[in-house]
């Protein structure tokens, strides 16, 4: 590999890109993690039917070229200073490659759960607990300190999927990538995925954070070509420079280097500043996840959480994540309070999110009763359940605009409560401290709502919606030596610290009981409904 450019005029720049769901991110920063600017280009989800959500990935590029367009506008040949970049973003999607490098389907995204029928055939045995097969669950827990989806969600369901039901698409596939790493294979030309992107294939050998490998008699057993999976290159590595083409389209120099790539979890691992074991960062963005680094592998079947790689290379990460938190917001913002119909009061205010909190602080701490369950896409942590879904509970004639809307933000909490409550379990002592990061880190009502809810203390993260990226490039200088591996820390900046209100941990806690116990009262009822 090749040393970075000297740049000795002006000091080196780190580009990440964060692919979320509803488009990537762009951001440059120096070499003291400093942000130099940012942009953000949407990109559209299809839904062409039931438990299908696509995305085309020649729309994720299209959408960074203009990303880094606007950067060079906002900072004058900044690119051209570009030494070094890294890629992050959502994880668990499939993307299938021919041998030219051409997608030969939509990318199917971490919600798509067409492949929940093959996953419960493979995994499906006697004796069974909770819908896996024992043994088999067992052994792939052993080796990959998980097991596939029972939703299908997984890159591994995503492609026994495309084998059953369009078998022309899995032959011409040369190649399944993460979306992460499709993204460094149109930046270098490489197919490969890092130690900790391959994961949820549920393919691999996890028992050494530092020495991943493909399972032979795991791939085996799903009857998958292993030809077609990625080359694996160790976390926090180099894979290669920018290939001509993409220099010219993006506007960075060839020399620049590029980064093995991680999803949005392990990145926001790191720019939420929660680097040491045991201290979870909460991240409220489309999805929601409550995850903290862990020194050890451990596997909670029953609450769907695992120990997996990290991004920093040799540590591991307790994952888990909540499949809607954002999303409940915009659902409701643009499907019933701003729907484009007869109805319609128009559109959304600009500052629609500002505006919500301005409304949903007039209600009382706990809605006076009305609970919301954030489960519009069926859930993963910790209940597992695809049929599963969300609404209203307890609704009565006093309540008005603000109870409904702040009962979202608190029901997203209370669901975090649950998961928390499932990684207490496991942790030596009480975690007190966590770090909120995302778009719902923003509102000061959702960071009070969530330290009452979950009883901790709150860390508001600065900066809060460029986490993935300022972890990304963390991870960068990390893997070029230019920052010290000691206190990670102290690049996260805090804006805002909230402690527990005594009396609102009081009132949370009554609405707690009653959540924990509605899943179980009504997952019949959605299994009638939703099954087909």
């Amino acid at each position: 590999m090749p040393d970075p450019p000297s740049f000795q005029a002006q000091p080196p720049l780190v580009l990440a890109v964060d692919l979320g769901t509803g488009g990537p991110k762009v951001a440059l920063f120096d070499t003291s993690v400093r942000l130099l600017a940012e942009a953000f280009c949407p990109v559209e989800t299809h839904l062409p039917a039931q438990g299908a959500a696509e995305q085309n990935p020649e729309n994720w590029w299209k959408a960074i070229q203009k990303g880094c367009a606007e950067l060079d506008r906002k900072v004058p040949g900044s690119l051209a200073r570009v030494a070094y970049v890294a890629c992050t973003g959502q994880w668990s999607g499939t993307v299938a490659l021919d041998a030219q490098g051409v997608p030969v389907h939509p990318c199917l995204t971490w919600m798509d759960s067409r492949g929940a029928g093959e996953i419960r055939s493979l995994m499906a045995g006697w004796p069974s607990v909770s819908g896996y097969g024992l043994v088999k669950a067992l052994r792939w827990i052993r080796l990959t300190g998980g097991a596939p989806s029972l939703s299908g969600k997984d890159p591994l369901g995503h492609i026994l999927w495309l084998k059953k039901h369009h078998p022309d698409l899995y032959e011409a596939t040369e190649t399944f990538l993460e979306p992460v790493d499709y993204l460094n294979f149109r930046l270098t030309g490489r197919r490969c995925a890092s130690f900790d992107s391959i994961t949820v294939h549920w393919l691999t050998d996890n028992r050494r954070a530092d020495a991943v490998v493909y399972h032979e008699g795991l791939i085996r057993a799903t009857g998958l070509d292993a030809r077609k999976l990625p080359e694996l290159v160790a976390t926090g590595r180099w894979i290669g420079t920018v290939s001509t083409q993409a220099a010219a389209e993006l506007g960075i120099p060839t020399t620049a280097q590029v980064l093995t790539a991680c999803g949005d979890i392990h990145s926001a691992a790191v720019g939420s500043g929660a680097t040491q074991d045991w201290i979870p960062h909460f991240y409220i963005g489309t999805s929601s996840w409550l995850i903290p680094h862990v020194p050890r592998k451990i596997t909670d079947l029953q609450n769907n959480i695992g120990a997996l790689p990290a991004a920093l290379p040799g540590r591991y990460i307790l994952a888990n994540e909540q499949e809607a938190a954002g999303k409940c917001l915009q659902f409701l913002r643009d499907n019933v309070l701003f729907d484009q119909d007869s109805l319609s009061h128009g559109e959304a205010p600009t500052e629609f999110y500002k505006k919500l909190d301005e409304t949903a602080v007039q209600s009382p701490a706990g809605s006076e009763g009305l609970i919301f369950f954030p489960w519009l896409n069926g859930e993963r942590t910790p209940y597992e359940d695809h049929h599963m879904r969300g609404g209203f509970f307890n609704l009565h004639l006093r309540h008005r605009r603000c109870h409904i809307l702040r009962s979202v933000l608190e029901g997203v909490a209370l669901n975090a409560r649950l998961i928390l409550e499932a990684l207490q379990k496991h942790a030596p002592h009480r975690i007190e401290r966590v770090h909120m990061i995302g778009g719902g880190a923003q509102s000061a009502l959702w960071c009070r709502i969530t330290a009452d809810v979950m009883h901790v203390r709150v860390l508001q993260i600065a900066q809060s919606q460029q986490c993935n990226t300022r972890g990304a490039a963390i991870l960068a200088l990390l893997a070029a030596g230019l920052i010290p591996r000691e206190n990670l820390e102290k690049w996260a900046p805090v804006e805002n610290v909230w402690d527990p209100d005594p009396a609102n941990v009081k009132i949370y806690q009554k609405s707690f009981e009653v959540f924990k116990r509605y899943y179980s009262c009504n997952k019949k009822f959605w299994k009638q409904l939703n099954s087909s």
